[in-house]
């Protein structure tokens, strides 16, 4: 019986070291440059929606409302021109505007 004891647990000793390699090949996965905090920056942009022709025009607008240069908008979301923008970076564009009173002095 001896021996029958000492295979059992040398077979119950395997699944925790096939277990084990499987974290070993996680961390090398995290090694071999595979971010473990997700997807940077660049391809997150690659990988989302970018903003349609009627949203831009409603930034337009919002610029005219508050006064405030397009410029402003490309350096606040890191962007070249203002058709890189996603459709979350939009969201958040739009908020900050809603927090923005109108230009003073009206018209321009």
């Amino acid at each position: 019986m001896g021996e029958i004891q000492a295979v059992i647990r040398q077979q119950a000793g395997k699944p925790q070291q096939k277990n084990g390699s499987k974290q070993e090949a996680g961390s090398k996965a995290d090694a071999n440059g595979q971010n473990p905090k997700g997807p940077s920056a660049g391809e997150e942009k690659r990988c989302a929606l970018l903003v349609t022709e009627p949203m831009l025009a409603s930034i337009q607008a919002e610029l005219k409302r508050t006064g405030k240069d397009e410029k402003l908008i490309l350096g606040t979301f890191q962007l070249k021109e203002m058709a890189e923008m996603t459709v979350e970076q939009y969201k958040a564009c739009m908020k900050k505007f809603k927090a923005t009173p109108d230009r003073k002095g009206g018209a321009a």
